[in-house]
């Protein structure tokens, strides 16, 4: 990254990033969730003042579970990992698949395209998501919504 913008750019959105992150986990934490991963991007005007250019901290951008969820989980999956079994999480989680955490995030859509067998590598087209899976998207966005704003989703 120091590479294409330069040191001084570079530090500058790492710290921004920083900041976004800290306060994105502790708004997150207070309504009882945790931010697992974000990203953020940035980009600069004519005058070469950084800005960020999308969204910050929104299950689109990022991946999000209940507190309650991390530390059931996450414990088990770092000790399996420690074993040694393992290579990666993602190893872990096809023998296990148990531990996956539920997120909140864009990335229930993909896995569920996956599962269905889309390689976005080679198909066109997407296959077409059932009913079930819709209200579960649906679902996991508004339930976000409510815990993340504390307000209840009134549907258009």
């Amino acid at each position: 990254v120091e590479t294409l913008l330069g040191k001084d750019l570079a530090e500058k959105a790492m710290a921004a990033a920083m900041k976004l992150y800290q306060r994105g986990s502790e708004l997150m934490r207070a309504r009882g969730l945790i931010l697992i991963d974000t990203k953020y991007e940035f980009g600069t005007d004519e005058n070469g003042v950084l800005h960020v250019i999308d969204e910050v901290n929104t299950p689109d951008s990022s991946r999000l579970c209940t507190v309650e969820e991390w530390e059931t989980k996450y414990p088990q999956i770092e000790a399996e990992m420690k074993t040694g079994t393992y290579k990666t999480v993602t190893e872990l989680l096809k023998a296990k698949p148990e531990l996956k955490l539920k997120e909140f995030s864009k990335q229930y859509v993909r896995d569920t395209l996956l599962e269905m067998g889309f390689d976005p590598t080679k198909d066109k087209e997407a296959p077409k998501l059932s009913d079930d899976q819709v209200v579960e998207c649906a679902y996991r966005y508004i339930s976000i919504y409510e815990q993340i704003t504390g307000n209840r989703f009134e549907f258009p």
